[in-house]
């Protein structure tokens, strides 16, 4: 159930990841390399510019905004036209952890400062120094007009994150200690603070006003679900997991993001497949605009994800996710519905999803030669598989055929990126950009 609890939290890599290991998520090749079927036969397509790269394995090393790209190449900084290639301008820098965003780009730098330049002709915008040295100083984060950056702030001992102004450098407040900013509402963000001693009295989620940080309002939940306009959804923290002859009851609250004011609502939650299985529960939930999306497992084993339609009616579909026999069993529920699809995977070799409208299953296996790590993305539409005898795939969302195949030099990879009809993909050895449909 812990485990269920926390894969579900994983992305798939929805946006460009600009923070260390933001987005991560890799799969370990088969003991057996699978045939490529007929469909994936498909003409490699050679790389329109490549570039060395100092690849560091769950940290940001490159960044992608406004046309541009800016990586790490042997100690320096270097930023690119993101079509053709071409070097814009270099400065020399170390660190990994940055973040290119509305025409800047924000590095560390070993003194312990973040420093903004700008992000086409390199000129130095602002410096604040944040921590004693690089080291008690994360990757920064973009929030719209706001940067976050989790640091161990000058004469502390604990890290803290904190928001400041993207256009000055002007910190507005830290939080504190374990408090992690989740969301930003308006003008305010909201965080959450776990509860390391008592974990089944859920986390305690703050509403801090963006301009010094004032807590407006807080709350005691599981788990943030969504936010829509001034409404934040959460899982209530008493809502009782077990599933008693495949029935529960699920609490949620609506929060009211510039009063604070709670609504509770219970929420009737029925597996009747699993009425006479013994440990079965329903795990952290996913809200989207029109269901309330359910997973129930039997174990330690996902079985069902199911749609509570947000309106009342019936009529909510049901995903039988354990699948007929037991080559599906032992999957994990790890985002969405995105694209229209429910993203699983067995922790070990393979990807797969659900059409939520059909129930009809993909499945995106990796081709190397070796049980070591590879890379699965989500970006521009695509999926992209990235693997360890260094092909890169793209599928459409339905895993019925690649649209295009890319051969490199690397092993492992960082997060790839599809956009304008490019696929930029970080590997071990070098950046690449390559022509995709």
């Amino acid at each position: 159930m812990r485990r269920l609890l926390l894969l579900a939290a994983l992305t798939l890599g929805l946006a460009f990841a600009q923070t260390d290991g933001a987005n991560e998520y890799r799969f370990s090749a088969p003991f057996i390399t699978p045939r490529f079927q007929d469909q994936e036969e498909v003409a490699a397509t050679p790389a329109r510019w490549s570039a060395p790269l100092d690849f560091r394995e769950g940290q940001s090393v490159l960044a992608a905004a406004d046309g541009v790209v800016a990586h790490l190449d042997r100690g320096a900084l270097v930023v690119r036209d993101f079509v053709t290639g071409r070097v814009l301008w270099r400065r020399p820098a170390t660190l990994a952890g940055f973040a290119a965003a509305g025409g800047r780009v924000v590095l560390r730098t070993a003194r312990g400062e973040l420093a903004a330049l700008d992000l086409r002709s390199g000129r130095e915008l602002w410096r604040r120094r944040i921590a004693e040295t690089g080291d008690g100083l994360y990757a920064p984060a973009w929030h719209g007009d706001l940067l976050t950056v989790t640091a161990v702030p000058l004469g502390m001992q604990l890290a803290r994150t904190a928001v400041l102004e993207a256009k000055t450098g002007w910190v507005l407040f830290w939080t504190l200690p374990q408090e992690a900013l989740i969301e930003r509402a308006g003008d305010l963000f909201v965080t959450r603070q776990g509860d390391d001693l008592h974990p089944e009295r859920g986390s305690l989620f703050r509403g801090r006003e963006v301009q010094g940080g004032r807590v407006r309002w807080t709350v005691r939940a599981a788990a943030f679900l969504r936010r829509e306009g001034d409404a934040l959804y959460f899982q209530a923290a008493d809502s009782r997991p077990a599933l008693g002859a495949g029935r529960g009851l699920l609490q949620l609250l609506t929060v009211d993001a510039r009063t604070g004011e709670t609504v509770r609502r219970s929420v009737p939650v029925s597996f009747p497949e699993l009425a006479g299985e013994k440990g079965a529960s329903y795990g952290q939930v996913k809200l989207d605009g029109t269901c309330l999306w359910t997973p129930a497992s039997s174990g330690d084993a996902l079985r069902f994800v199911a749609c509570q339609r947000r309106d009342g009616q019936p009529g909510g579909v049901r995903l039988n996710i354990g699948g007929p026999g037991p080559v599906w069993s032992g999957d994990y529920w790890l985002a969405g519905p995105t694209l229209g699809r429910l993203w699983l995977s067995d922790t070990r070799t393979r990807v797969s999803s659900v059409d939520v409208r059909t129930g009809r299953r993909a499945s995106y296996l990796p081709h190397g030669f070796e049980r070591s790590l590879s890379r699965f993305d989500v970006t521009g539409g695509r999926v992209v598989v990235a693997s360890t005898d260094g092909q890169v795939l793209v599928y459409r969302p339905d895993g019925s055929q690649p649209v295009s195949r890319h051969v490199t030099r690397s092993r492992l990879f960082g997060p790839s990126v599809v956009r304008g009809g490019r696929l930029l993909v970080q590997g071990e050895r070098e950046v690449q950009v390559f022509p995709t449909r």
